[in-house]
Formats: structure tokens, C-alpha cells, sequence
């Protein structure tokens, strides 16, 4: 016969298994809300002369779908997004960009990190930065990148 002790274990080790599976199907679907709403996003990337660089046009719509959910989820999310080669509704000029693209766009909207070369002297080139024109080899370069710099806890959420 179980003693009431026993029995409250039980009741409670079920309880928690029951939330980690919740949890856990709660995620998931978080996940795939992130992955739709960027991959719907219809956004366009610009070059800019006075920067130097392409600048996207709808960081707000980003910053609304991202705002509120849990900052680890998203970090791990996009980070593992970073090679994804399917088309999102974002341009550069007339063409798709990939998905991953747009989850690099976001992932730089929600942390900062700074490369530092063996000197101390901050590194121009990293493989952890894109353009919106990148290759799958150089997206995956990216990934890898970022998720030592996410290993590492390197970085700075923004």
C-alpha cells in the first residue's frame, strides 16, 4: 500500500511532467508563430550610401512580432533559422530573400555581439555578418558563428 507520502510524489511528479510536455508543445508552437510571421513579413532591403550598407525597411513589424515572447526562445530561434533557404515575402531589389536572411536581420535587432580578434582590436570581418544577398555557404557560416556566440553567452540582448 502507498502512504499518503508516496502517493503526494506521485501526484506531483506528474504534475511536473505534465507541464514540460506543455511547455515543450508551447515552444514548438512559438517557434513556428516566429518562423511564419518573419517569413511573412514584406519588407525590403535598401542600400544606403550615406551608410554603406543595406538597411531594412521594416524593423518595427520584427520588433512587434518579437517583443513579447521569451528572449532565450527567440535568440535560439533565430540563431537556429540563420541557414533556412526557404523564400520570405522580403526583397533586395526584385529577388526573395531567404528566411535565414530575415532572421539574421532580426537576430541583430535583439542582441549585440562584437568580435574581438586574438589583439583586443575589434574584428571588421566576421562570419557572423551577412548580406542580404548571402549564399547558403555563408549563411551557414553565420550559424555556426552565432551559436558559439550564443554558447559562449557573448553578447549583449539589445
Amino acid at each position: 500500500m502507498l502512504s499518503v507520502k508516496k502517493i503526494l510524489f506521485l501526484l506531483f511528479a506528474i504534475s511536473i511532467a505534465s507541464c514540460a510536455i506543455t511547455s515543450k508543445s508551447n515552444s514548438k508552437k512559438s517557434i513556428q508563430e516566429i518562423l511564419t510571421g518573419l517569413a511573412a513579413i514584406e519588407g525590403k532591403f535598401v542600400w544606403r550610401t550615406d551608410l554603406k550598407r543595406y538597411v531594412y525597411s521594416d524593423k518595427v513589424k520584427i520588433e512587434n512580432l518579437l517583443s513579447s515572447r521569451n528572449k532565450m526562445l527567440v535568440i535560439q530561434t533565430l540563431t537556429g533559422c540563420l541557414d533556412n533557404a526557404l523564400l520570405s515575402k522580403s526583397f533586395l531589389n526584385e529577388s526573395n530573400v531567404v528566411l535565414g536572411v530575415i532572421c539574421y536581420e532580426a537576430l541583430s535587432q535583439t542582441i549585440y555581439h562584437e568580435p574581438i580578434l586574438p589583439n583586443g582590436d575589434i574584428a571588421e570581418k566576421w562570419d557572423g555578418y551577412i548580406l542580404p544577398n548571402a549564399s547558403l555557404n555563408e549563411l551557414k557560416a553565420a550559424k555556426r558563428a552565432w551559436s558559439k556566440v550564443i554558447d559562449e553567452k557573448k553578447y549583449s540582448f539589445l
